[in-house]
């Protein structure tokens, strides 16, 4: 808006110079401009487009399954310490099996769970599954920081382990997936 309002206030001085032609020839090289601002945009977004097509044809053949074709029973571990920190887990299992919060003993008969926690919190399949997803989140601003820690296990052995500390120079927010579906 404010770039309209300078063209106008400059096409009128301008204008009142009597000298229409430098006046039209201003509003042109202006919307050359914008039209080689939005072009360059297009053509980084459409580099971007095929990047990713030819990524994903090259990714591997179809006939690879995406995700571990052995069905297992998971638990998630996921462990939060430090000053002033929110933290939050997210599991997904598309099987539709119930994940048990074993902290507390409680079956809570959903296939997903997204809550907010502090300390320590496990949840396990009450079932075997072929696929499933797992994610921590920590928040803290305070400069003492704060730490998550994610451990996966499969059928009672470990097979993912990770740890994120915050603030890390001007993040506030980490975050720690685990899934068992193939890249």
């Amino acid at each position: 808006m404010a770039t309209a309002i300078a063209m106008i206030l400059i096409a009128e001085k301008i204008s009142r110079k009597k000298n229409i032609r430098a006046c039209l020839l201003y509003i042109h090289m202006d919307l050359n401009l914008k039209y080689i601002k939005m072009m360059k945009k297009i053509k980084l977004h459409l580099f971007a487009l095929c990047a990713t097509l030819v990524l994903v044809s090259c990714g591997g053949s179809d006939d690879d399954p995406v995700f571990n074709n052995t069905s297992a029973v998971y638990k998630v571990v996921l462990e939060a310490s430090g000053d002033d920190y929110t933290a939050e887990a997210i599991i997904i299992n598309p099987d539709n099996v119930s994940i048990i919060d074993e902290t507390s003993n409680t079956d809570l008969k959903q296939s997903s769970v997204t809550e907010y926690f502090s300390g320590r919190k496990v949840y396990i399949t009450s079932k075997e599954v072929k696929v499933i997803s797992a994610q921590g989140i920590i928040l803290s601003k305070s400069k003492s920081g704060a730490i998550l820690k994610m451990t996966v296990y499969q059928d009672g052995k470990e097979v993912y382990q990770n740890t994120v500390s915050v603030p890390d120079s001007e993040n506030n927010t980490k975050s720690i997936q685990y899934t068992n579906i193939k890249n």
